[in-house]
């Protein structure tokens, strides 16, 4: 997640001001369902959220795996707690471009063609600063890329590393 103009400029700001818990991410990740009756229901609802609704289903799968744990009450509930993901979310960096500038081995970034999160702009920015990255983009895909289309992005990720 790498933003540019007017929204890198918001969260600074928020940052500055000592606002950034209102930033719509944070509240996202803060009002967050973190319980269910079981891992079927979550699935269920997992599967109709737009977010999560373009994921390979073995990725889905997988997720669910790893991120529930069982309630001592029955049930299921997230491993990682909902307030961890909001603090990430809130001190993430809003100007990660200086650090983008440094980079000077080659490295692939894959974009997905649909990222809101990644968007054409940012990527081109990020080739302007860092001229040893290749940016592929990868069709149909958000910034989720790796869970919708983890083979395709596997296949990019080793062809990239045959060529060092």
């Amino acid at each position: 997640v790498l933003f540019t103009g007017p929204r890198a400029r918001v969260w600074g700001w928020m940052k500055r001001l000592g606002l950034s818990r209102r930033l719509p991410i944070v509240q996202g990740a803060l009002h967050r369902r973190d319980r269910w009756p079981s891992r079927d229901e979550v699935a269920a609802s997992y599967r109709g959220k737009p977010l999560f609704a373009t994921w390979d289903p073995g990725c889905l799968e997988d997720y669910l795996d790893a991120g529930l744990v069982p309630c001592r009450d029955g049930g299921v509930a997230l491993r990682y707690p909902t307030n961890w993901e909001a603090r990430i979310f809130e001190t993430s960096p809003h100007d990660p471009w200086p650090l983008v500038a440094r980079i000077r081995v080659p490295t692939l970034v894959l974009r997905g063609g649909r990222s809101d999160a990644f968007t054409a702009e940012a990527a081109a920015r990020f080739a302007r600063l860092a001229p040893a990255a290749r940016i592929e983009e990868v069709p149909d895909t958000t910034h989720l890329l790796a869970m919708e289309q983890p083979e395709e992005v596997g296949t990019r990720i080793l062809a990239f590393l045959a060529t060092l």
